[in-house]
């Protein structure tokens, strides 16, 4: 794994991202929901968000870690099948 800014190899692959609100410390997050339109039960989805961080000029990327259950709950949410 390289850096796709400078290119330098020194790339922390797996750091946790904390949200400190609330007075308390969670993994931050992202949601999608399969059924946007329900008043209740919307088949919410949530992945947390983890980083890439160059140890060299600090660019940071961030992925989710359950990426194909949102993707499934995306294509659920616009009709559409896998």
């Amino acid at each position: 794994m390289v850096c796709p800014a400078c290119q330098s190899p020194n790339v922390i692959p797996d750091v946790e991202i904390i949200d400190q609100a609330h007075l308390s410390e969670e993994a931050l997050s992202v949601k999608v929901e399969a059924e946007p339109t329900a008043m209740i039960f919307r088949g919410r989805v949530n992945s947390e968000l983890r980083a890439r961080v160059c140890g060299n000029c600090g660019h940071t990327t961030l992925h989710a870690v359950d990426h194909k259950a949102l993707w499934q709950a995306h294509l659920k949410a616009e009709g559409k099948t896998t």
